[in-house]
């Protein structure tokens, strides 16, 4: 009887963790303002300044909705001012680093949604690295496209 007990907690807790979306952490560490290691909400990072996009998709060649913050945003609120580089790894150990050329010259989004939901890492959530302004007749987007990273799962400042 205790062991069906445990494993209906067990369940049901992770369920109801995983039905706001909204709460997932992400690990931000390196070079930030306050503390050496944070585990940050995605609706804390949407309070930095929410954008909404409607754009292709070029790894599914459809059009979809991608809303986050700009990543200039989340490095002036998290970073040092002597940042010179991002460096996103996604769950599956896929690493790209950003540099702050990048993130100063053009607009590039972390994404916290995919048309209007919020995503589990099952749908390449909670974060992923989106370019806005992507055109695939453009050489400077195509070469951005490796960028194109999902399933963060932790953030380091250098």
């Amino acid at each position: 009887m205790l062991k069906k007990l445990l494993v209906f907690l067990l369940l049901t807790t992770a369920l109801f963790a995983a039905k706001d979306l909204s709460l997932k952490k992400v690990k931000f560490f390196g070079e930030l303002k306050e503390k050496s290691s944070l585990r940050v909400s995605i609706k804390d990072i949407e309070k930095l300044g929410y954008h909404d996009f409607v754009m292709e998709d070029p790894h599914l060649l459809k059009g979809a909705k991608f809303g986050g913050v700009f990543l200039k945003d989340l490095v002036a609120y998290y970073g040092k001012a002597s940042l010179n580089s991002l460096v996103f790894t996604a769950i599956d150990g896929y690493e790209i680093t950003i540099s702050k050329e990048e993130w100063q010259n053009d607009i590039i989004l972390l994404a916290t949604k995919y048309n209007d939901e919020y995503t589990s890492y099952k749908t390449k959530g909670p974060l992923r690295i989106v370019y806005p302004k992507y055109n695939s007749n453009s050489k400077k987007y195509s070469k951005n496209l490796i960028n194109w990273i999902w399933m963060i799962k932790t953030i380091e400042f250098k």
